[in-house]
């Protein structure tokens, strides 16, 4: 399935990066509302600008929340498991821990959940 928009943005988030030369870039979060797509499926679009591509992408679930769920799982995934998270360059709030306050899967991530003394 290809999307074409975010359709009405519901949740954003804005990280911070430092890049190797020392000067800050943003990295932007944003969620759409999610959508219906078929009788027991939804799906829920998102974007993550200054990482990686910036291609919109979804995540598909049994209802729009669950849809929405698992959009933040793999945010937190593509976003933990960057270069720029496993080289601690990216903060928010200027939490010096490093949590970015994103979800991460235990099974998967849960090493570098435990280094970045993140909940899980």
């Amino acid at each position: 399935m290809k999307i074409k928009s975010l359709g009405t943005i519901i949740l954003t988030r804005s990280l911070e990066c430092s890049t190797p030369d020392g000067s800050m870039t943003q990295v932007v979060i944003e969620v759409g509302r999610p959508k219906k797509y078929r009788s027991h499926v939804s799906y829920c679009p998102y974007r993550i600008t200054g990482l990686g591509d910036g291609e919109l992408n979804y995540a598909m679930g049994a209802d729009h929340l669950h849809a929405l769920l698992l959009a933040l799982v793999k945010i937190g995934t593509v976003v933990y498991s960057s270069p720029e998270a496993k080289q601690e360059r990216l903060t928010w709030l200027g939490d010096e821990s490093h949590n970015l306050g994103l979800p991460v899967v235990a099974e998967h991530y849960g090493h570098i959940a435990a280094q970045m003394k993140l909940i899980v």
